[in-house]
C-alpha cells in the first residue's frame, strides 16, 4: 500500500524536571500551545507524543501531515518561528534534525497501544530499498503473527539521508512502530526462538540498529 501520509518525527531534549502532565505548568502550557498551533495549519492531520521509557528527557514528537509539503508550507509562516521559540524554552540543547517518515499504515496503527517500540534500521544511501524492505517486513509480520502481546505495527522509509558513525557517507533508514500490550510483553517475544532466528536476518541486511519505547498520548 503506498504512503499517504507523512509522519513528522523529532525528539526534544527536555531540561530536567520538566513537567509536561501538570496543568498550568510550563511544559504542559507550551505543549498546549504547541498543539494548538498545529491544528491551525493547513494538511494537519494530529499528533502522538510521550517520553522515552529508556531516556525520560527526551521527548518523541510524532505529528501526521497530508504531505511533506504542508509541513514545510508551516514552516513558511509567520506563526512558526514563535512555534519553535516556545518549545526551546523546556529543551535543553538543539534537537537532531525533523524527520519524515512515510509509514506504510498511519502512525496511530501502532501508537495507541499501551507502549510502542520505536525500531529504525540504518543502511547505506545506494542500498537496494526493495531488497531490505522485503527483510524488515518479513520480519514484523512474522512478530505479528507469533507475539504475544503485539498490538498493532507499521512502517516505512525515512524520507531524508541521514548521518551515522557506523555508515561512510550518506544513510537511509528504515522505522517500524510496533504497539505492545506492555513492555513486559516486548521483552518476553525477544527471549523466543523465533525472534532470535528473525533478528539474525535483518542484523545481515543493517549496519546499525536501534531501538526506544514510548507510551504516546494522541492530540
Amino acid at each position: 500500500m503506498a504512503p499517504t501520509i507523512a509522519t513528522e518525527l523529532a525528539i526534544l531534549p527536555l531540561l530536567p524536571e520538566v513537567d509536561l502532565a501538570t496543568h498550568g505548568s510550563e511544559g504542559h502550557t507550551v505543549i498546549t500551545h504547541m498543539i494548538a498551533t498545529l491544528s491551525e495549519q493547513k494538511g494537519y492531520l494530529g499528533i502522538h507524543f510521550g517520553r522515552q521509557h529508556e531516556s525520560p528527557d527526551d521527548l518523541v514528537l510524532a505529528i501526521d501531515w497530508d504531505s511533506i509539503k504542508s509541513h514545510k508550507e508551516f514552516e513558511k509562516t509567520e506563526a512558526y518561528l514563535p512555534f519553535v521559540q516556545e518549545i526551546a524554552t523546556i529543551m535543553s540543547k538543539r534537537s537532531p534534525p525533523i524527520l519524515h517518515v512515510e509509514f506504510r499504515a498511519p502512525m496511530a496503527t501502532a501508537a495507541v497501544a499501551p507502549i510502542t517500540e520505536m525500531f529504525t534500521s540504518y543502511f547505506p544511501n545506494d542500498v537496494d530499498q526493495s531488497n531490505v524492505e522485503t527483510t524488515l517486513v518479513e520480519f514484523v509480520q512474522n512478530l505479528g503473527r507469533n507475539a504475544k502481546g503485539c498490538v498493532a505495527y507499521t512502517a516505512g522509509w525515512i524520507v531524508e539521508q541521514l548521518e551515522h558513525e557506523k555508515i561512510e557517507g550518506k544513510a537511509r533508514a528504515y522505522v517500524i512502530a510496533i504497539g505492545w500490550e506492555s513492555l513486559e510483553a516486548h521483552m518476553a517475544y525477544r527471549d523466543t526462538q523465533t525472534f532470535k532466528n528473525d533478528i539474525v536476518n535483518v542484523r545481515a541486511v543493517a549496519k546499525a540498529l536501534t531501538m526506544y519505547h514510548v507510551e504516546f498520548s494522541k492530540a
